[in-house]
């Protein structure tokens, strides 16, 4: 199998080095090799950051950003009780919201029922997933990748000799995959390729916000932060692997941006390294 650091000079992708690295007598080739991943991780991720920021300017992301704020988070008790009461539901919203989103209810739809907290107490409210409604189609972001790939198995392997366990996620239906601290969870029928998307991007939240690298840390980072880490991290791997990625999409809809992703770039690397040296190896 091709080594960690032969795919890493795969993804240089004509990415020239500057001549001195050439040039230099003094230079050991590990040396060289180290400077020129280094080289062409930066400009990886600096096209990364700017395609991030490109997306977060469109009027399409804008679009699908107004829409998912009329979507409220709800409480984990909530959760509870959609799953429930209707285990299939993914976007749930009240009656005046769908119908403010072009949407109408279903005849003879069956309402679920959440609490509301007022200065009384809670009361009862009622929702309906999508799929009980009709009408205008919501603003989508594209995130998820099409495609079969053998490349996925060297993924898995690689969690395994980090010591993480794969295993299929059940329920949570607005879930693909999820990283608890030594377990991957991940949801079965997904397309290979999107499986190994995910899977680089739970390894990446394991090494750099779970795990023995990443204790503690992980807690004092946001959202934001720590899915611009991971899903930067992901696409470095991917790109290595020669697979593709919808890495810009994603981590603008977390809230990421350019800036974050420049902040992140020695996590990145070190994550990256650690994820190719145990797939690979």
């Amino acid at each position: 199998m091709t080594g960690a650091s032969e795919l890493r000079a795969t993804a240089l992708q004509s990415i020239v080095i500057p001549g001195g690295y050439r040039e230099s007598l003094v230079v050991s080739d590990e040396a060289l090799n180290g400077k020129a991943e280094m080289v062409a991780l930066r400009r990886h991720l600096e096209a990364l950051a700017r395609n991030v920021d490109d997306v977060r300017q469109s009027e399409e992301f804008g679009r699908f950003m107004d829409a998912m704020a009329c979507f409220w988070r709800y409480s984990p008790f909530n959760q509870w009780m959609i799953r429930q009461q209707l285990p299939t539901a993914v976007r749930v919203a009240g009656q005046r919201t769908w119908e403010r989103l072009g949407r109408r209810l279903l005849p003879d739809v069956k309402p679920i029922v959440i609490l509301a907290r007022t200065r009384k107490g809670f009361v009862p409210v009622l929702v309906y997933d999508i799929s009980q409604t009709a009408g205008a189609p919501l603003p989508v972001l594209d995130v998820v990748v099409e495609g079969e790939t053998d490349r996925v198995a060297c993924l898995e392997r690689g969690a395994e000799r980090l010591g993480v366990r794969v295993v299929d996620l059940e329920g949570r239906l607005d879930l693909v995959g999820a990283s608890v601290g030594g377990e991957i969870r991940i949801r079965a029928g997904l397309s290979s390729m999107e499986r190994a998307a995910t899977l680089a991007h739970e390894l990446a939240h394991e090494l750099l916000h779970m795990g023995r690298g990443g204790a503690g840390r992980g807690e004092r980072l946001s959202v934001a932060e720590k899915e611009t880490e991971a899903e930067a991290t992901a696409y470095v791997v991917l790109k290595a692997l020669g697979l593709p990625s919808k890495a810009p999409a994603y981590i603008a809809w977390q809230g990421g941006s350019g800036e974050l992703i420049y902040q992140a770039m020695s996590r990145v690397q070190r994550g990256e390294r650690s994820i190719l040296e145990a797939a690979t190896r």
